[in-house]
C-alpha cells in the first residue's frame, strides 16, 4: 500500500495549508554551480510531468522553486498536472543564475519585474508564496534595500499571498518575522542545529517555517546510522516549529521512500502530540552554580524531546550568556528585583506569547510570576533548589499554595520542609534530585587523576563537586577533616562558580 501524505499544515494566517513535504525543483532547471556530491543530467519532460503527478499523488501539495533555479519555473508552468489551485507554489525574488554566474537585484524595480516575470513563467495570475532570495547579508538586505516593502505592497495588492525570505542567518530570519514576514526558509539538519531559534521563534508566534537542506544537500553518508533518512526526518518534525520540509529530488523511488518515511513518522507524532509543551522557565538570580546549570540542562532535554522552551531571565546574569551559547531561546527582562516594572514586564510577555506552563526557580522571580499571571490561566511550576529556611508568614503560604500550581524540590528533606512551614498538600509536591549525566562524567584512570592532582597513590581522598556558599555549611566539613588525625587524608572541591554579582542584581 502506498503511503500518503493526508496532513495540511498552516502557513501562518495567510489561510495557505501546504504538506508536510515539499518539492525542491531546483533539479528541474539547474545543474551547474549545485553542491550536490553528484552530478546530474536535467529530466526530460515527461520525467518532470510524471514526478510532478507523483508527488501530487503522494500527497504533496507544495513546490519549491526560483529564478535561480534557471528553467525550473518555465517548466513547471508548462507541465504542472492537476488545476494550478491544488498547488501551492512558493517562488523567490532577489537573485538570478545566467551562464554559470548568480546576480542579486533587491530593489523595488528588480523586485516588481522578477514577480512579473514569474507569473508568466509558471502561467498564474498569483503567487502562494515569494520568498527573498537572500545573498546572505540578510540584514542588510531587510533593513536597507527596498525588496520586503515592494512585496508586503504587492501582497496586499493581491499578487502574493504570502511573504518571507529564504536566509542564511539566525539574525536575519528572526528579524524577517519583526518586520512581518510569513514565512521563513531555514537551514536544519542533524548535522546543522545553528537556526534552531529560527524553528522555535516560528512555533513560538505561530508563523510559517519551511526547512531547507534537510539532508546536507545530498551528503547522505555524512549522517550516519541504517536509516539517514528516517533519522534526518525524526529529528526535523520533532521541532513543532517546522511547517514543511523541502527535498530536491528527480528520483521517483526516492520521492516514494521519503513520503513513506515521513508518513510513519508523523503518525507517530499525532499519538503524542499532546504532550508537546511551550514551556518558560524564569530566573531572576545572576549567579552561576547547580540551580542556573539544572535549568539549562532541563531545558536542553525538553527541546531535545521536541518541546518549545524559553528563558526570561536578567541579561547581565550568567544564565542570559549560558542561554545564548547553547541555542535555548533567551530574553532578558528587569526580573532582578520584586519592581512593579518587573511584575508588568513578565505581563506582557505572557499576553503576546503562547505558553503552556512556567517553571519559576528563585523566591523573586516566583513572586513576580505569581502576580503577573493574576487574571491569566497559565499554570506555574515552582522548583524550589536551596534549603535555606522558609519564611513563616502569610505572604509565602500564600506564594507556595495559591500563587504555584505544583512545587518541585530538589531533595526529599526539602520537600517535607515545604510541606510543614507553607501547608502544600502532598499531591502536590515532588522531589526530583538533581542527577548527573552519565554521558559526560565517566569514570576515567583513577591513578592518571591523582599523578595529575599530585596525590599520593595511597592517599584517602574525600572529595565534593559543589557550589560554595558560605550559607551552604562547607565551613563544617572542613573544621570536621581539620580535626581528623589522620595524616593521609585529603579533601578535593570541585566548583566550577562563577563568583560576583552583575550591576542589575545588585
Amino acid at each position: 500500500m502506498e503511503h500518503v501524505l493526508t496532513q495540511r499544515r498552516p502557513v501562518a494566517q495567510t489561510g495557505i495549508t501546504i504538506s508536510p513535504l515539499g518539492l525542491g525543483t531546483v533539479k528541474f532547471g539547474r545543474n551547474q554551480g549545485v553542491k550536490y556530491p553528484q552530478g546530474f543530467e536535467l529530466p526530460s519532460d515527461n520525467e518532470v510531468r510524471d514526478l510532478l503527478a507523483l508527488g501530487f499523488d503522494l500527497g504533496i501539495n507544495l513546490l519549491d522553486t526560483a529564478p535561480a533555479y534557471g528553467l525550473s519555473e518555465e517548466r513547471i508552468g508548462k507541465l504542472l498536472p492537476n488545476s494550478r489551485h491544488e498547488w501551492v507554489i512558493e517562488t523567490k525574488v532577489g537573485e538570478r543564475f545566467i551562464d554559470g554566474e548568480s546576480s542579486f537585484d533587491f530593489s523595488a524595480v528588480g523586485t516588481r519585474t522578477s514577480v512579473e516575470n514569474s507569473l508568466r513563467l509558471l502561467k498564474t495570475d498569483y503567487l502562494d508564496m515569494v520568498l527573498i532570495h537572500s545573498d546572505g547579508d540578510d540584514v542588510r538586505i531587510l533593513r536597507e534595500e527596498a525588496v520586503l516593502d515592494t512585496l508586503l505592497q504587492m501582497r496586499e495588492e493581491g499578487w502574493v499571498r504570502a511573504v518571507g525570505i529564504s536566509s542564511k542567518t539566525v539574525d536575519g530570519a528572526l528579524l524577517a518575522y519583526e518586520l512581518g514576514c510569513d514565512v521563513v526558509m531555514a537551514a536544519y539538519s542533524p548535522l546543522y542545529t545553528d537556526e534552531l531559534p529560527v524553528l522555535e521563534s516560528a512555533a513560538a508566534q505561530g508563523r510559517g517555517l519551511l526547512v531547507k537542506k534537510a539532508f546536507a544537500s545530498g551528503h547522505l553518508d555524512k549522517l550516519g546510522g541504517k536509516n539517514p533518512v528516517e533519522y534526518a526526518l525524526d529529528f526535523i518534525f520533532s521541532q513543532p516549529g517546522a511547517t514543511s520540509v523541502v527535498l530536491g529530488t528527480i528520483n521517483p523511488k526516492h520521492l516514494r521512500e521519503n513520503v513513506a518515511v515521513a508518513s510513519e513518522i508523523l503518525a507517530d507524532n499525532v499519538k503524542t502530540e499532546e504532550r508537546k509543551l511551550r514551556i518558560v522557565h524564569t530566573e531572576s538570580s545572576c549567579g552561576w552554580g547547580g540551580q542556573e546549570i539544572r535549568i539549562l540542562t532541563e531545558a536542553k532535554g525538553m527541546q531535545g524531546r521536541g518541546h518549545y522552551v524559553h528563558l526570561l531571565c536578567v541579561q547581565d546574569s550568567a544564565i542570559y550568556k549560558e542561554a545564548i551559547k547553547r541555542n535555548i531561546p533567551v530574553t532578558a527582562l528587569p526580573i532582578a528585583k520584586k519592581t512593579l516594572n518587573g511584575i508588568f514586564s513578565i505581563r506582557q510577555w505572557l499576553k503576546k506569547n503562547t505558553v503552556d506552563i512556567v517553571n519559576t526557580h528563585s523566591s523573586t522571580d516566583s513572586w513576580l510570576v505569581a502576580l503577573a499571571r493574576l487574571g491569566i490561566n497559565i499554570p506555574i511550576v515552582r522548583t524550589r533548589h536551596i534549603s535555606s529556611p522558609i519564611p513563616q508568614n502569610i505572604a509565602t503560604r500564600w506564594l507556595y499554595t495559591k500563587g504555584s500550581d505544583f512545587i518541585i524540590t530538589t531533595g526529599e528533606r526539602l520537600r517535607l520542609d515545604v510541606i510543614n512551614s507553607t501547608g502544600v498538600t502532598s499531591d502536590r509536591i515532588k522531589s526530583i534530585p538533581t542527577g548527573v549525566d552519565e554521558y559526560k562524567f565517566i569514570p576515567g584512570d583513577k591513578v592518571a587523576a591523582r599523578q595529575l592532582l599530585q596525590l599520593p597513590n595511597n592517599a584517602v581522598i574525600i572529595g565534593i563537586v559543589a557550589t560554595i556558599r558560605t550559607w551552604k555549611g562547607h565551613v563544617y566539613l572542613i573544621e570536621a577533616l581539620a580535626k581528623l588525625q589522620y595524616e593521609n587524608v585529603y579533601l578535593l572541591i570541585v566548583d566550577d562558580a562563577q563568583q560576583g554579582k552583575c550591576e542589575r542584581c545588585g
